[in-house]
């Protein structure tokens, strides 16, 4: 992915590696397409480490012929494993989310839950446990769809876009997020090398950076994600992917 998203809130280290699963699933948002645009279904599969654990995380974006997409992330290390489902649909080139679903089993547990009714006009959303309301707006994200919406958003431009801002709703807050080209990079990963075009995370603190690195030659499929906490590190990449010519896998 990508994208600025495994324990209770207590070590620092604890803290980025959840900080990490989040953001693994997320990332971005897009501008203007036309409504011709879709998106490739594809299977991937990405190494990551964490705390000096090695994790596999399977993702899988398919559509049925309603033009219904789903998208699953799926890992598990040891006693862990993460779980995550966005549906989704595409209008006037934007994904209009329809649901989603976050599990992470282990020492700690947690659920992330978000429902998006547009016809009684409004979101739910699950954090910590408690439900909260929002009215319902058709730009807003799961964490987990943004990671799409990156793709649909570089498909419709010519060039990199120097910033992309989304809405990602997440609890009881809408976030707005924000990436700013870096530049283009050749990066060499288990799945190959690519020319990839880098993106990072603005914020406004410098204890914390994530970027993420899309390849056009695969449908800006997410390459490489790097997320570093206060010198905690959790870097992602690419293993394989259906989206990948014959001749390199």
């Amino acid at each position: 992915m990508a994208h600025k998203h495994l324990a209770m809130e207590k070590p620092r280290a604890g803290r980025a590696a959840t900080i990490h699963w989040l953001w693994v699933s997320c990332l971005l948002l897009g501008a203007n397409l036309s409504s011709a645009e879709v998106l490739s279904p594809y299977t991937a599969r990405y190494s990551t480490t964490a705390m000096g654990l090695g994790m596999t995380l399977n993702r899988q974006l398919t559509v049925d012929e309603a033009g219904k997409y789903t998208l699953t992330n799926e890992g598990s290390v040891f006693v862990a494993s993460l779980k995550e489902r966005s549906h989704f649909s595409i209008a006037d080139g934007h994904i209009r989310a329809q649901d989603f679903k976050y599990q992470l089993k282990g020492i700690v547990n947690r659920k992330r839950a978000v429902e998006f009714l547009k016809d009684q006009g409004k979101i739910r959303s699950l954090r910590k446990k408690q439900w909260t309301e929002h009215e319902w707006q058709p730009d807003i994200l799961d964490r987990l769809s943004q990671q799409e919406q990156l793709r649909l958003a570089l498909l419709g431009a010519d060039k990199p876009p120097k910033t992309l801002s989304f809405r990602v709703i997440d609890g009881p807050r809408v976030k707005v997020r924000t990436l700013a080209f870096v530049g283009k990079k050749t990066v060499s990963v288990e799945a190959g090398n690519f020319e990839t075009w880098q993106y990072e995370q603005v914020r406004d603190d410098d204890q914390r950076t994530s970027n993420i690195w899309v390849a056009p030659a695969l449908n800006f499929l997410m390459i490489k994600t790097v997320h570093d906490e206060d010198g905690s590190v959790i870097d992602i990449e690419l293993k394989d992917s259906s989206l990948l010519p014959r001749d390199t896998k």
